[in-house]
């Protein structure tokens, strides 16, 4: 397994950029950075070699002779809870599922080598898992000896022992996984022939999905242009020499998506310059298009409406009554009603935005978490959602996974700080939400006392924390809710 993961460690490194930095302390960090290679399962948490009985398993091993760790992964981490076979038939696109029956949980580390050496097969009761305290039924189990003692096209027994019966159905367990890939060039091939014919070109020479082979010499070879190894995140595209040919199979060679749209119709040196500068832009964390269409959609919403709408009305000075809004509980509806007030003063909206300081980056303390200062989002690297589910194992993990990022030691570095935006629904009981349903309409100029009694707890210990002056009188703007 590690020869295996030291092979795809190596492609992927060939993925990354050089980076090279003119502090040599740095380049020797950068240079000693532990690399993962993931292997993927799925729904671990049935077996119990290693991990939580309460959570999903994600174990990373290392060994003192790699430079790399492997990360052992389940896919159930990643999509909503469902089955085996429900996986199959959605991602698989019609890929039939052969995965047989196997009692991982019937041996351990120390009688492994007495179980597996067996020529004979498992017991019934061998398939009893502990976990979920079930067995399979006896179908199942007949199932089960009928391909352990079933022979070949000459005769013999298939499998010598129960090691051997191990390695057949490891094989057959992912060789769904194998086909659905297969999948992914069909769909390829489909892609571009519709794209030829669409431009009217020769397609009578075009590549096929019976060309798996020719695919299968070509993937594990780096872009044509940017020589990056591919990956599951950095997948092929075919790539054609000569635009005005069809995609047959002289004609093309892989490239990854970037370079290839990159390239298109243009000059080749004007493209290899736009593909350097984008590699420029990832290492040095430089501004980037969000490409990642939930990412936007999450940003833009607190970017424009929100609870600024609340002002979004015709308000004339010494005419406009203040509007505010009522809940009725009983027959859940929103009543919005005029008071006798009378709107004296007009401010201008967005009055106290910090966008100047973000943009500006001007040192401030109650910043603390990027160093006092506001720094402008290079590229989107990650989106994790918790999805509406009543798996608490899952909800569990992924609050973890959020929580180890938010409290990073990382976060007070330059070189390796990672801003991230956290998003989190609140719940307002339906007895109190008349007191929280109002934006504050009055704004007043008051004076005040910086002191716990006034200004609360938290926000006292927080001002003490980060610096701040208190029990002292300061003046501020401040909105409220009545007079």
């Amino acid at each position: 397994m590690w020869e295996l993961a030291n092979e795809v460690n190596e492609a992927n490194l060939a993925c990354e950029p050089v980076v090279k930095f003119d502090n040599e302390n740095e380049q020797q960090k950068h240079q000693q950075k532990i690399h993962q290679v993931a292997i993927f399962g799925f729904n671990s948490k049935n077996n119990s070699y290693l991990g939580s009985t309460t959570q999903q398993k994600q174990v990373t091993i290392r060994r003192i002779d790699y430079q790399f760790e492997l990360v052992f992964k389940d896919v159930l981490t990643f999509i909503p809870p469902t089955t085996l076979d429900n996986f199959v038939h959605k991602y698989g696109n019609g890929t039939k599922l052969t995965k047989g029956k196997f009692p991982h949980g019937s041996f351990n580390t120390n009688n492994v080598d007495q179980f597996l050496s067996s020529s004979e097969p498992f017991e019934h009761k061998d398939f009893y898992k502990q976990i979920s305290r079930k067995n399979i039924s006896d179908k199942e189990y007949q199932e089960y000896v009928d391909d352990f003692v079933s022979l070949d096209t000459n005769g013999n027994s298939k499998f010598e022992d129960r090691s051997s019966y191990l390695k057949y159905y490891n094989i057959r367990d992912v060789e769904c996984i194998i086909t659905m890939r297969g999948k992914t060039l069909t769909l390829m091939v489909i892609i571009i022939q519709k794209q030829d014919n669409k431009a009217g070109r020769d397609t009578t020479n075009n590549v096929t999905a019976d060309d798996i082979d020719y695919f299968n010499q070509m993937i594990p070879n780096k872009c044509c242009y940017c020589n990056a190894k591919f990956t599951n995140v950095n997948k092929p595209t075919l790539e054609r020499i000569d635009n005005n040919i069809a995609h047959t199979k002289d004609n093309c060679k892989l490239a990854c998506q970037l370079c290839n749209s990159t390239r298109s119709n243009k000059d080749a040196d004007v493209a290899k310059l736009m593909i350097q500068m984008y590699k420029y832009a990832i290492v040095k964390n430089l501004p980037m298009i969000i490409d990642n269409e939930e990412v936007y959609w999450f940003l833009r919403k607190f970017i424009h409406g929100g609870l600024s709408q609340v002002f979004h009305q015709y308000n004339i000075k010494g005419l406009t009554h203040i509007n505010k809004l009522k809940q009725n509980p009983e027959q859940n509806i929103v009543t919005a009603y005029d008071l006798d007030y009378i709107i004296t003063h007009i401010l201008d909206l967005d009055f106290n935005s910090l966008y100047p300081s973000a943009f500006c980056g001007i040192y401030n303390k109650n910043n603390p978490y990027t160093g006092g200062k506001m720094y402008m989002a290079g590229r989107v690297t990650k989106h994790i959602k918790i999805r509406e589910a009543n798996d608490q194992d899952y909800r569990d993990t992924k609050r973890k996974e959020m929580m180890n990022i938010i409290h990073s030691e990382d976060r007070f570095s330059e070189e390796n700080g990672q801003l991230f935006i956290a998003s989190v629904k609140g719940h307002i009981d339906k007895a109190h939400i008349n007191d929280h349903i109002n934006f504050p309409p009055i704004w007043r100029k008051r004076t005040y006392k910086t002191d716990e009694k006034t200004i609360g707890k938290f926000t006292y210990e927080k001002m003490q924390k980060q610096g701040i002056s208190v029990n002292k009188q300061v003046t501020k703007l401040t909105s409220l809710l009545s007079t």
